[in-house]
């Protein structure tokens, strides 16, 4: 019979996990038939489940359902959070032991009329807190409530206003695991003190919610700095990781007023400069107490550690405007550049791009010493290094406008040569893109007579989709000034066929919407060939995507 019951709990954990991957693989769409019945059968279960392996999935298939369908979440959301709520609070499965062993250990998990018959005695024994050792959690119970904050964070941002009145209580209990023993749950804390106020920031600001108690700079004042400390203090380099993930997108959605004040862009700023500088205490080595590079060099999680740092310096360009931020460059430049070390000159590479297209024209002064850092990146033996540089061109041509204008045919003659049969995709796409943004900023300063043949002849993008706005914005500004006529011919079956491929993002097809649109228009014989049945559909995709 027992048997029977673990195997029946497994088979059900299993099914239930699988429904949520699949709730959010398939697609809005097609999930939509199933998502109200999906519900139902989850708050069944949830009624009836004591195993914490199950409850965390139940959980987790709730979360995705919100990613797709959180209006079928309406009407269960208060028991759903609730009973997550009691998840947080329960001490099943906690049991503490005592550097006198005379003393019992004692399970915190007892019933309660257990815990009535002996409360005197429990009392006496937890209030000798100086014998107690330690509170030992079972694994599944500890992933029970990591998974648990997870799927309240992603609630609280997918569930809009219907979880509005359970913000401040799941910040709260937030707040509290965030200090709890286990690394993975204080990790999951942290994501959902930055959710749940990124949630409140966005009700505000974006469904007229009335913050009448100023809720959100209470949040704020606590988490941030938390946050902060986190990476300064803490020893888990996956748990910094988080907390530094969880500033950077609290950065992006809430801007630089999260921190109040500009103390707080003066904390940020330095925790950035000593997590590339490795000086914070989870690249400590604690064999001869020092701050090193050295330590775990190679690691993946000490590589992963700097990018997240990394990554904060374009959303900071971002929230507080390039003239503001481009002082710091003096600062980070420095950390930045000059890496041997592969993985590092991957994401360093990338980032500085990134700052770049950020900062805008304020990065003018520092064009130099970045252009020479990525003429010499594109030698490098990495694919991802010379993609990143090609970017980083492009990037600086766009930003710093006529300054550099006179250095394109530089540029162009050493990124032809990467255009090529079995080139690298993403480094191909790149080129296309750099291309484009110097075309757009001075396209007086490129030879199109040269340029548009081979830039014609790569199209579509292979690999980096995120290229395609540049390239078809390009092409439509290219097309307005009848620079296109000779190249339609071979540019339309493409326009054509990337209209309907999703890859291209929703920003890349609205673009080509315009372009066919205009094609359609102006140019009604290119569409001959073009069969009743694909003109019909092409009128479809073209109404779809806006145009």
């Amino acid at each position: 019979w027992y048997q029977r019951r673990v195997r029946e709990a497994v088979v059900s954990t299993q099914s239930t996990g699988t429904l949520g991957i699949f709730a959010r693989s398939v697609g809005k769409d097609v999930f939509m038939g199933m998502a109200e019945e999906c519900v139902q059968l989850g708050v069944s279960n949830l009624e009836t489940a004591e195993d914490p392996d199950l409850k965390r999935c139940l959980y987790g298939l709730f979360a995705a359902i919100s990613s797709t369908h959180p209006e079928v979440l309406v009407n269960v959301i208060e028991p759903l959070v609730q009973k997550m709520f009691e998840s947080l609070d329960s001490t099943e499965g906690m049991t503490t032991s005592y550097k006198d062993s005379s003393l019992l250990r004692f399970d915190l998990g007892e019933s309660e009329d257990e815990e009535e018959e002996g409360e005197e005695d429990e009392d006496h024994v937890l209030g000798d807190y100086e014998n107690i050792e330690g509170i030992v959690v079972e694994n599944s119970y500890l992933e029970e409530k990591t998974d648990t904050l997870a799927s309240l964070a992603e609630l609280s941002i997918m569930m809009g206003p219907a979880f509005a009145p359970f913000i401040e209580e799941s910040f709260s209990y937030a707040l509290k695991m965030a200090d709890f023993s286990s690394p993975p749950v204080r990790k999951s804390a942290m994501l959902c003190l930055s959710q749940t106020a990124i949630a409140l920031h966005k009700l505000i600001h974006k469904n007229n919610y009335q913050d009448e108690s100023a809720l959100l700079p209470k949040m704020l004042s606590v988490s941030v700095p938390h946050l902060i400390e986190a990476v300064k203090t803490d020893k888990e380099r996956e748990l910094v990781c988080g907390a530094l993930e969880s500033l950077n997108e609290m950065l992006k959605e809430i801007g630089a007023e999260m921190g109040g004040n500009d103390a707080f862009l003066d904390e940020l700023i330095e925790i950035v400069k000593d997590v590339l500088s490795c000086s914070t205490a989870c690249q400590k080595d604690e064999e001869d107490d020092t701050y090193s590079e050295e330590v775990d060099d190679e690691s993946e999680l000490a590589t992963v550690l700097l990018d997240y740092a990394a990554s904060i310096l374009p959303t900071l360009a971002t929230a507080i405007g390039g003239a503001k931020f481009a002082p710091y460059y003096k600062m980070f430049l420095p950390l930045l550049l000059p890496k041997n070390n592969l993985c590092k000159k991957n994401w360093a590479s990338g980032t500085v791009a990134e700052m770049i297209q950020k900062t805008g024209p304020a990065v003018t002064p520092f064009a130099e010493t970045l252009l020479n850092y990525f003429l010499k990146g594109m030698k490098d033996s990495s694919p991802d290094v010379v993609s990143n540089c090609v970017f980083g061109i492009g990037a600086l041509a766009e930003a710093c406008g006529p300054a550099l204008a006179g250095q394109y045919p530089k540029f162009l003659e050493v990124l032809a040569p990467l255009l090529k049969e079995n080139g690298d995709g993403r480094t191909m796409d790149n080129v296309l893109g750099a291309v484009a943004r110097m075309i757009k900023t001075q396209p007086d300063a490129v030879n199109l007579s040269l340029v548009l043949p081979a830039f014609v002849q790569w199209l579509p993008l292979r690999e980096d989709m995120e290229e395609n706005v540049t390239v078809y914005s390009c092409l439509r500004y290219l097309l307005g000034a009848g620079a296109l006529n000779t190249h339609l011919p071979a540019l339309v079956p493409i326009f054509a066929a990337e209209l309907s491929n999703r890859k291209v993002g929703e920003e890349g097809r609205a673009e080509l919407a315009q372009i066919m649109t205009a094609v359609m228009t102006g140019y009604p014989d290119l569409m001959k060939n073009f069969g009743q049945d694909d003109l019909a559909k092409l009128q479809g995709l073209l109404v779809n995507n806006g145009s």
